[in-house]
C-alpha cells in the first residue's frame, strides 16, 4: 500500500509494554519515524487500554473484543508494520500483531534490537 501524495505513511509499531524501558523504547522509534515524516501509531498510546474499559465496567471479553478490532483495521491501514521482538521471550501480543500484518499481505519486520544470539 502506497501512501496518497498528501498522506504521510503510517508505521504501527509494537512490542512489549511491561516496563518504562520498554515503553521508552517504543516512542523512541516513533520519534525515530515522526522525525523522518511518518505517522506513526503505538498501541499504548493512540489506541484503547484494557484496564480503562474494565474500569469503565465493560467485561474483560467485551473489553478485548473492543481493543481487537480496531488493531487489525489499524495494522491493515499502516504502510509498514515494526515489532519489537525483544526480551527473553517476545510478547505474545507482538507476535499475534506481527502475524495479523502477515496475513494481510502487509509490509512487517519483527526486529530484537538487543538480541544476543
Amino acid at each position: 500500500m502506497k501512501p496518497a501524495a498528501d498522506k504521510k505513511p503510517r508505521v504501527y509499531i509494537a512490542g512489549p509494554l511491561f516496563t518504562q524501558a520498554e515503553r521508552a523504547f517504543n516512542e523512541q522509534v516513533s520519534a525515530f519515524f515522526n522525525e523522518r515524516k511518518y505517522a506513526t501509531f503505538l498501541p499504548r498510546r493512540d489506541g484503547l487500554l484494557l484496564a480503562d474499559l474494565l474500569a469503565r465496567g465493560m467485561t474483560e471479553e467485551e473489553a478485548l473484543e473492543r481493543i481487537f478490532a480496531p488493531d487489525v483495521e489499524t495494522i491493515a491501514g499502516c504502510d509498514l508494520s515494526l515489532i519489537n521482538l525483544d526480551g527473553r521471550v517476545p510478547d505474545e501480543g507482538a507476535c499475534m500483531e506481527l502475524g495479523i500484518a502477515f496475513a494481510q499481505k502487509s509490509a512487517a519486520s519483527g526486529s530484537r534490537p538487543t538480541a544476543a544470539r
